[in-house]
């Protein structure tokens, strides 16, 4: 399953965000927002979500601002 690459973001934990989309065998388009661990592996305690994000910003206090694609919105 082909993977796009949308947007990435570092954790001052070393923890690394992010939004891509891949195309299932059946054609349908998959899009999501992960989390992965220091080490690559997927952080399974982060919530994804099906979004493309346009940018991903992690602030200093650790929030996280996802901002989507074909929006203006950030959330």
């Amino acid at each position: 399953m082909p993977w796009r690459f949308g947007s990435m973001a570092l954790q001052a934990d070393g923890k690394i965000i992010v939004s891509g989309s891949s195309l299932s065998p059946d054609g349908q388009n998959s899009v999501h927002v992960i989390r992965l661990n220091t080490d690559g592996t997927l952080d399974t305690s982060f919530q994804d979500s099906n979004v493309k994000a346009n940018t991903i910003i992690v602030q200093a206090d650790g929030k996280i601002i996802i901002c989507l694609l074909y929006t203006s919105r950030c959330v």
